[in-house]
């Protein structure tokens, strides 16, 4: 089996878990801070900050599992080319988000809106440049029954005529 776990790279990955922690609600799993050592062998200046380095951590939103980790002065495209879905569980949650991206102004691609296939979707970038896509699906909306046939009214067999007798 193959797990998917997207893994996302930032300038301070430590401060962008604090954004995401009240924005999605996001849980930190694990964190790990570059050593001395490390430093050293990578030739960061004597004062690099080593206590706010994040050379790997993991987080979760809701049951999403995602990895993190410092840029580590590699030069980073202002907005990728991967974009983040994340599907949330009401129209409350999707709601209460997108309330947190427009205070945070955010850039929005796609304004939060009822689609055509059922659902409430947004799309922004983050501070960070990352790409959210996000999804609130609707329950499926039942088809319209089809109109019923109306099937020609019988006849009624003709009456015969009563019979005379004759006397």
């Amino acid at each position: 089996m193959v797990k998917a776990i997207p893994a996302i790279i930032v300038k301070n990955a430590k401060q962008t878990l604090k954004v995401y922690e009240d924005l999605f609600g996001a849980k930190m799993r694990n964190w790990t801070p570059v050593s001395k050592d490390m430093a050293n062998h990578m030739g960061f200046p004597e004062d690099f900050d080593l206590d706010n380095s994040t050379l790997h951590a993991e987080f979760q939103i809701g049951d999403a599992l995602f990895y993190i980790n410092d840029s580590m002065g590699y030069q980073l495209a202002p907005e990728g080319n991967v974009e983040i879905m994340l599907e949330v569980d009401s129209k409350e949650q999707i709601d209460a988000i997108w309330e947190k991206v427009k205070q945070n102004n955010y850039k929005i691609k796609t304004e939060l809106a009822k689609t055509f296939w059922n659902a409430y979707f947004g799309m922004f970038f983050d501070g960070d440049g990352i790409g959210w896509q996000l999804n609130f699906p609707l329950p499926p909306v039942a088809p319209e029954e089809p109109a019923k046939q109306v099937s020609p009214a019988k006849k009624a067999p003709k009456a015969k005529p009563a019979k005379t007798r004759k006397k």
